[in-house]
């Protein structure tokens, strides 16, 4: 934006028009991403626009023009000789979501490179970076520089957005987390699209969580959200895939942070919950497909797979967390949910079938037990979580767990414990379980 734009930038003007469903200008909006990272825009106004925005949406055109000035805010990174096998992938939030440490990996130990810059807490759930950072010493604050080196070294990083890289993004997002404005949707797919524009990804997979544990709660606004996505893609020459899964109960069977860094782990070793394995497979062998590095579908599956399975994508793990500080060997030895000063299991009350597992009420337990943040600076309790849940279509006899619950006090344990329960239903009979991958759309 020009210095005439700079000094014609009017944010209260800018509020108003979007409040009467103005559509805004491209200038109006680099007003407002340079001005609320810069400061000038205090909290209150910035607040005030992102829930105009949320109740009048945006068009397309403002769609692009935002996601441009998030990636503006910061530098982009050029790859040259080997751009095309440059993916990212992203999960649009879901309770106990752990996938992109599964993928990540996984990706680059198939042959791709994966420079991907993840986010903090993300409405009730925790963010990937959030999980990362249970492992003691792990630095996600990279600038753009060390992002390319270690991404050219080892083939990925994860990393945050950080002061160079899409700042604007981070800024605004910790904004919206605590102001109700998480869910609209073409925040939802500025904030996404912003991060793989600037890492210079040509191949995008998107993991669109649809159901009541989602942003995205129904299929109308999940087939919306995929085609802004694409849109955007198709505006700055990315090809995107999204996969559309299930969220009406948590995916694995941990949630929390280092509850579920430990469940990635388990999976990277050849264990862990099927769906996790089966959706992090599925998204890896589109990204190889895509990409044009293994084009037939069976033969990029059976790389996902036989990659999976021999170790390669843990040895990855492990030489991402290393070069970030931490150690994945330390946390192997003692995850910090195993430290806490109460871990206990949640016996089912009754015998029958699981019918329910609500992911809304088994987020809020980990929140209320300190896990996830209430407002923006809000410190995090890497340590607490939930284990051991049992899913959908599951047997349990009256007395056996239901989860296992990690709290750091045993009043906090006893505070959760009717909400726990509260989040299974148990039939008499077997109920019908939704396939995981509900559906696709590619540009």
């Amino acid at each position: 934006m020009n210095s005439t734009d700079r000094q014609s930038c009017n944010v209260l003007d800018i509020i108003e028009r979007k409040k009467h469903g103005v559509e805004l200008t491209r200038a109006d909006i680099y007003c407002f991403v340079e001005g609320y990272v810069a400061g000038t825009i205090p909290d209150y106004q910035g607040a005030a626009l992102l829930m105009a925005i949320c109740l009048r949406g945006f068009s397309l055109e403002e769609t692009v023009a935002y996601t441009e000035a998030l990636v503006d805010s910061g530098s982009r990174l050029e790859w040259k000789n080997n751009r095309h096998l440059v993916v990212d992938k992203h999960s649009t939030g879901g309770v106990g979501d752990k996938t992109s440490l599964v993928v990540v990996p996984l990706a680059v130990a198939c042959g791709l490179v994966v420079p991907k810059l993840s986010g903090r807490g993300l409405g009730l759930t925790g963010g990937t970076i959030d999980k990362l950072e249970s492992i003691t010493g792990f630095r996600a604050d990279l600038s753009a520089g060390r992002v390319k080196t270690q991404t050219m070294s080892i083939g990925g990083v994860i990393a945050s957005q950080g002061p160079d890289l899409v700042p604007g993004d981070g800024i605004i997002y910790s904004l919206r987390d605590v102001t109700a404005t998480v869910d609209s949707m073409p925040l939802i797919a500025a904030s996404v699209m912003s991060k793989k524009i600037a890492t210079g990804a040509s191949t995008i997979a998107i993991d669109m969580k649809v159901g009541s544990g989602a942003l995205v709660k129904g299929k109308t606004d999940a087939n919306h959200l995929a085609e802004t996505m694409i849109s955007i893609g198709r505006a700055f020459g990315i090809k995107v895939r999204v996969y559309f899964t299930d969220m009406s109960q948590p995916i694995g069977r941990a949630v929390g942070h280092s509850t579920e860094v430990a469940e990635a782990i388990n999976i990277l070793e050849g264990e862990g919950p099927d769906d996790v394995r089966e959706l992090a497979v599925t998204i890896v062998s589109g990204l190889l497909r895509d990409s044009g590095l293994l084009p037939q579908p069976r033969a990029a599956r059976s790389s996902a797979e036989s990659h999976l399975d021999n170790g390669d994508a843990l040895s990855v793990l492990d030489k991402i967390v290393a070069m970030q500080g931490g150690s994945l060997m330390e946390f192997r030895q003692l995850p910090p949910h195993d430290t806490v000063l109460s871990n206990e299991c949640i016996p089912a009350p009754k015998t029958g079938y699981i019918s329910r597992v609500d992911p809304i009420g088994i987020s809020n337990v980990v929140r209320r037990l300190g896990g996830a943040r209430f407002s923006k600076n809000d410190p995090i309790d890497l340590s607490v979580g939930i284990t051991e849940l049992l899913k959908v279509g599951e047997t349990v006899v009256v007395g056996d767990p239901l989860c296992r619950l990690h709290a750091n006090s045993q009043v906090d344990s006893k505070n959760v414990k009717g909400a726990l329960l509260d989040a299974f239903e148990i039939s008499e009979g077997p109920n019908a379980v939704s396939p995981l991958v509900i559906g696709q759309r590619v540009s």
